[in-house]
């Protein structure tokens, strides 16, 4: 006897039962939120992902030129952080009060510094690629044009960036 003879055909997707073929995309119900779990945020915009790249990037940067200190961890860097952190307000890349919220944080001890600018350094990279991969899912998704929509303008930078951040929700709160 065939243990494969008598067993039913596995089930067909709805529409295609009758043999008309499924309208709907097959990786669209993918994309969509799973009950009990909170919906997710919009996608970024091409204009708002060079934002944030840029943004995210001038951060990295900062960071990786204190984590190249041979002092950190060492001596007390503060001064250091402090014109890293002014050259990013002048930059225009943070406002003053993030600065301020961040360089608030900052002690004298030399391995809470390291241990406090490796993290900056990681969150900014890891926010970064969380922000290209949602862009880049959304577009062959096809939930954000490929090469239409606004694009980035310097002079739009905060307008693009709180647009940005008005998607995801704050983990402060």
């Amino acid at each position: 006897m065939n243990p494969l003879e008598n067993q039913q055909s596995p089930p067909q997707p709805q529409g295609m039962a009758q043999g008309q073929p499924n309208q709907a995309n097959p990786l669209a119900s993918l994309a969509g939120p799973l009950p009990g779990l909170p919906p997710r945020p919009p996608a970024p915009s091409a204009a708002q992902a060079t934002a944030a790249v840029r943004r995210l990037s001038a951060v990295q940067e900062s960071m990786r030129a204190i984590l190249q200190n041979p002092d950190l961890g060492r001596t007390n860097v503060r001064p250091a952080i402090m014109d890293q952190a002014s050259k990013l307000l002048s930059a225009r890349v943070l406002s003053l009060p993030e600065v301020m919220s961040a360089i608030g944080k900052v002690g004298d001890d030399p391995l809470a510094q390291k241990s406090m600018i490796a993290g900056i350094f990681n969150q900014a990279k890891q926010a970064e690629s969380a922000v290209l991969a949602h862009h880049t899912a959304a577009v062959a998704m096809g939930m954000v044009p490929r090469n239409g929509g606004e694009k980035y303008q310097a002079a739009d930078h905060d307008r693009h960036m709180s647009g940005l951040l008005g998607h995801y929700p704050n983990p402060k709160a």
